[in-house]
């Protein structure tokens, strides 16, 4: 697994906006003994000074690609990756969006049998969908993602919260009841 690759995983498991934010994370941003990245840059005022918790497993691979970072700096390269990115390219320089999309993306969907309409960006809508499939109130998904409110997040996503029979036909009862038998 490479960097460029996890990168990918970190967007799908974070709901990160891909440039604004993913691309601007700094290790000094990652606290791994909480399990959280500070969003310290984002499109929207909301989305600054957020905390996204990850996954433990993609903390792990973190970790690792933080220390392999420290090793290379330790043996003759000190001036690497001078930014401190999480996401560097081979230079240690910040990574460029389009370069990861030509040169990696495209890759990554043949491989997995993706059909070319899907972008960088869906992995951020298959996020906030998934957590509303799975149950998470709209407020937590808006803040875990950066919305200004949950009305955003609402307008956005409304089609991924499923819809529990047994629980619209118990409201319905309780409207007009029916008929004992």
């Amino acid at each position: 697994r490479t960097l460029d690759g996890l990168y990918f995983e970190f967007l799908y498991l974070t709901g990160m906006r891909a440039k604004v934010e993913a691309l601007a994370i700094t290790w000094d941003d990652l606290n791994f003994k909480e399990g959280f990245v500070n969003v310290a840059n984002s499109k929207t005022d909301a989305g600054r000074g957020r905390n996204v918790y990850l996954q433990r497993n993609l903390l792990d691979r973190l970790k690792e690609q933080y220390d392999l970072l420290q090793l290379k700096r330790e043996h003759g390269n000190k001036d690497f990756n001078p930014g401190n990115y999480m996401f560097y390219n081979r230079e240690g320089l910040k990574h460029d969006l389009q370069n990861l999309r030509n040169r990696n993306w495209r890759r990554i969907k043949e491989r997995m049998g993706v059909t070319k309409k899907f972008k960088i960006h869906d992995l951020r809508h298959n996020f906030c969908s998934l957590m509303l499939q799975l149950g998470h109130p709209i407020p937590q998904v808006q803040k875990m993602v950066g919305h200004a409110n949950p009305g955003i997040t609402m307008k956005i996503y409304s089609h991924a919260i499923p819809v529990d029979k047994e629980e619209v036909l118990s409201v319905l009862d309780k409207l007009i009841p029916s008929e004992a038998n």
